[in-house]
C-alpha cells in the first residue's frame, strides 16, 4: 500500500500536482493539518464562513 502524506496546503491543492505526476496516485491520502485556506489569522467566525464557502 502506498500512502500519500501532506500537510499545510492551505487550499493550494495544485501543489500536489508535481508529486502526483512523478509518482502517480497513492492508495490513500493522509492530511495532517491546514488543509483549508485562511482569510484571516485566527478570527474563528470569519474563518468558518470563508472555509465553508471554499469547500462547498
Amino acid at each position: 500500500m502506498i500512502i500519500g502524506h501532506f500537510s499545510d496546503l492551505h487550499g493550494h491543492l495544485n501543489w500536489l500536482d508535481p508529486v502526483l505526476q512523478a509518482r502517480g496516485l497513492p492508495d490513500v491520502f493522509v492530511c495532517s493539518g491546514d488543509f483549508f485556506p485562511n482569510q484571516t489569522r485566527g478570527i474563528v467566525g470569519a474563518e468558518v464562513r470563508y472555509q465553508t464557502r471554499w469547500f462547498g
